[in-house]
């Protein structure tokens, strides 16, 4: 990475670039109906203060000369029923994971996830996994995720 950038674990004070990050992630995948982007927002920065307080929600971000955050992922610890593969009791869910446009096809995005794996190993991880978009399945299965047999059904609200 270009020693004009830095990577850092994330703090409470980067909510708001966190639930933006997550805002832009949506709006790139074509979601842009503008009272559920906000209303995901005011929901989210709940949910994310809550869990960042309870080190439920680690997140990892590149910040650039100027200290701005420029990228960022995000690592959800669930807790989950243990199975014949994996004892640990939690799965680490990879979200949020999104660079600002002018510092795409840079690496960031491998350089956070390198990070965020590198954490998980050291906690004793078993389980990682995501919900990749068509754009970013190419890097993720570089580093080693595999698809899994989950089906998903969405009921109507």
């Amino acid at each position: 990475m270009d020693s004009a950038f830095a990577i850092r674990r994330a703090t409470l004070e980067d909510l708001p670039v966190i639930i933006a990050h997550r805002r832009g992630m949506f709006e790139a995948m074509g979601h842009h109906d503008e009272s559920k982007l906000s209303a995901m927002e005011a929901k989210f920065e709940i949910w994310l203060k809550e869990k960042m307080t309870n080190d439920d929600y680690m997140g990892w971000v590149i910040v650039n000369e100027k200290h701005e955050v420029v990228a960022s992922v995000g690592l959800w610890l669930r807790e989950w029923i243990v199975n014949p593969n994996d004892l640990s009791g939690l799965q680490g869910h990879v979200m949020n994971v999104y660079t600002h446009p002018d510092y795409r096809r840079r690496g960031f995005s491998r350089t956070l996830m390198n990070a965020l794996i590198d954490w998980c190993n050291e906690q004793g991880l078993n389980t990682v996994l995501l919900h990749p978009t068509n754009d970013s399945i190419s890097l993720y299965q570089s580093m080693g995720f595999e698809p899994d047999n989950l089906m998903i059904k969405r009921l109507p609200v």
